[in-house]
């Protein structure tokens, strides 16, 4: 179908490198300056009690203070039930928490995470997810 082994070949190899790259564009929160936050899925559905959420950023994981971390919801409807964070492939922080429905929400939710980086900078980016029934 795709010729010789040799040809064959070349083409794993270079879906390979294509396959690397989209992984780890996907990683990044954004190109942007700043401090910047991604929440996915970006869409939260309330059919499901518990809803578990990624924060990704721009942020590098060597140079936050973990402990100071929170995730604030604007919303009372929500509580933060845990949260924990770990570094992604390309080196940025990522903050995992499941979100617990207390009450009926509006159309979207802002979560806002706060810390400290080592230096002691304020580290504080917001992002916006849809709630759908």
């Amino acid at each position: 179908m795709f010729g010789s082994k040799r040809n064959r070949v070349w083409l794993a190899g270079a879906l390979l490198v294509i396959a690397g790259t989209s992984l780890v564009m996907a990683n990044k929160a954004t190109d942007g300056d700043g401090l910047c936050i991604t929440i996915s899925p970006n869409t939260l559905s309330l059919n499901r009690g518990n809803n578990v959420i990624s924060v990704h950023s721009n942020i590098p994981f060597s140079i936050v203070s973990r402990d100071t971390l929170v995730l604030i919801p604007d919303s009372e409807a929500f509580t933060i039930a845990r949260i924990w964070s770990f570094a992604d492939d390309c080196g940025d922080l990522v903050v995992k928490a499941e979100l617990k429905l207390v009450s009926l929400p509006g159309d979207n939710l802002t979560l806002t995470l706060k810390g400290q980086l080592t230096g002691g900078r304020a580290l504080e980016a917001s992002d916006t997810v849809a709630i759908k029934p």
